[in-house]
């Protein structure tokens, strides 16, 4: 090698070396700047105090809870509630504070003093709920009240019966009883004999709303009135009461829901309610239930059914609702029977259903329940296999009397040991809905062009394997306005 390559090679490894110290030094650098620039954002202060109290009321907003959970005020007046400790930050924050009344109409209280949680205040708690609750009214400037009245921890009391004056509280609450828009009551036994005791003191003039959580199995034969004289209720969460233990004004509730019925409940309530628009039922099996007679409900629109069916008929046997325009109906398990029970139910009431939300489809592959239907949007939640190759082989093909105007579909399909069969799925869909969207623009027949269309898998690594063309369909009918979801878990796949 002569000298001048030699020269070369020595000039090449000196830059490389001095490369390679700047390289070094630079992400020295980069590391140190990252740290104190955490550091600089762990420890600046930034000027909230400057914000227009405008602004600063809207933040306030912002950071309420979206859900009341009953506090059991274990700090007293002090502490407590959002609103209160914003009031006390500064002067100029309870400035802002007590200038929203919005701020205060949420009202979460605590009244049992033996439910498990030490009280560390001389008053005890539904004397210091009464102040709290006066507090919350004064501030809230007239606005209707949000309440969440009782005990947060009931399984917590050591004896089974607390031991509870709540008199003090009902003297305030008497007061400020016709600012009460919303109620939400989780009460034991000894509560529930002295509000029914003080209830006919109490004026629910602008009552909207009732969530009720209660033991009940103390009123024998009798009935829990306190909310018996409330002229603006519309909506009522029986939690898992009986609604024959419920004195309540009934032709005027539109809205209702109820835990743990059996078919008899739910045709009791459908009888009361005579007005209801929407009902909510989570059903329990239970064998030793009287047979209801069946109801016909002219005026029901949105049923919402969550049914654990073991030894009672499927609920629909016991329902005739010709205005029903929406139905969701979650169950357990597909048996033998569901098909004629959801069949029949259909053919009484399914002239004006136009949204149809099924947790899993009947037995067997037959479309014969959709046809004829007038459905805007459907939805299955458990898809099998073959049940969703007729589905949208039926949609391909247009026929003039299965879902002609349905204009929103979302299924989740059941997984598959055979990957062939969720390819085949995979294809089948977007070609079906991409086929009748472009022959309903193209004037071949009357049907509507499907405007949204959700597939997704049960696990979210189930079509990692499928090529990249089985989603071409869903690609071209995003181009066409469609909105297409495809995903599985978390993921989104198109």
């Amino acid at each position: 090698m002569n000298r001048a390559t030699q020269a070369l090679r020595d000039q090449i490894s000196d830059l490389k070396a001095d490369l390679a110290r700047q390289i070094a030094a630079v992400s020295a650098s980069e590391d140190a700047l990252r740290v104190l620039e955490l550091r600089l954002e762990e420890t600046s202060t930034f000027p909230v105090d400057t914000l227009p109290a405008e602004l600063l009321a809207e933040i306030f907003l912002h950071v309420l809870p979206t859900k009341m959970t009953i506090d059991d005020l274990h700090l007293g007046l002090r502490w407590g509630p959002v609103p209160l400790i914003l009031s006390q930050i500064c002067r100029r924050w309870r400035e802002v504070a007590l200038g929203v009344p919005r701020l205060w109409v949420d009202v979460a209280l605590c009244i049992v003093d033996n439910c498990g949680q030490r009280n560390h205040n001389a008053l005890s708690r539904a004397a210091v709920s009464a102040q709290r609750l006066e507090l919350h009214a004064t501030r809230a400037g007239g606005r209707l009240l949000r309440l969440a009245l009782g005990c947060s921890k009931p399984h917590l009391w050591s004896d089974g019966e607390p031991n509870v004056d709540v008199i003090p509280f009902m003297e305030i609450l008497r007061r400020y009883s016709t600012q009460v828009e919303e109620i939400s009551l989780e009460l034991g036994r000894r509560e529930m004999e002295q509000l029914r005791q003080a209830a006919f003191e109490l004026n629910f003039l602008n009552l909207r709303s009732v969530s009720l959580s209660l033991d009940t199995s103390w009123l024998g034969d009798g009935r829990f009135g306190m909310f018996s004289d409330a002229p603006a209720l519309r909506a009522v969460d029986l939690g898992a009461v009986n609604p024959q233990c419920l004195d309540l004004p009934w032709e005027q509730v539109t809205e209702l829901v109820a835990e743990s019925c059996t078919p008899d409940v739910c045709c009791t309530a459908l009888r009361r309610a005579s007005n209801l628009r929407r009902a909510e039922f989570s059903m329990i099996p239970i064998a030793r239930n009287p047979e209801p007679r069946r109801i016909v409900h002219p005026v029901l629109s949105e049923l919402f059914i969550r049914e654990c069916r073991e030894y009672e008929a499927h609920i629909l046997n016991y329902f005739e609702l010709p205005a029903l325009q929406s139905l969701t109906l979650l169950t357990t398990e597909s048996d033998d029977n569901f098909f004629a029970s959801f069949s029949d139910f259909l053919d009484q009431s399914g002239s004006q259903l136009r949204t149809l939300v099924l947790g899993r489809p009947w037995m067997g592959v037959s479309m014969s329940p959709l046809r004829g239907l007038d459905l805007t949007r459907l939805e299955i939640r458990e898809v099998p296999h073959d049940f969703a190759m007729e589905l949208f082989g039926s949609l391909k093909h247009l026929d003039n009397a299965f879902l002609p105007n349905l204009d929103e579909l979302e299924i989740r399909l059941r997984l598959h040991r055979d990957r062939k069969v969720i390819d085949s799925v995979v294809y089948r869909v977007g070609d079906a809905i991409l086929r009748r969207n472009q022959r309903s623009r193209d004037g071949e027949g009357t049907h509507c062009p499907v405007h949204t269309l959700r597939v997704s898998f049960a696990r979210e690594d189930a079509p990692y394997w499928l090529p990249e063309d089985a989603f071409r369909d869903y690609r071209t009918l995003r181009q066409d306005g469609v909105h297409v979801y495809v995903g599985a878990g978390g993921r989104i796949i198109v």
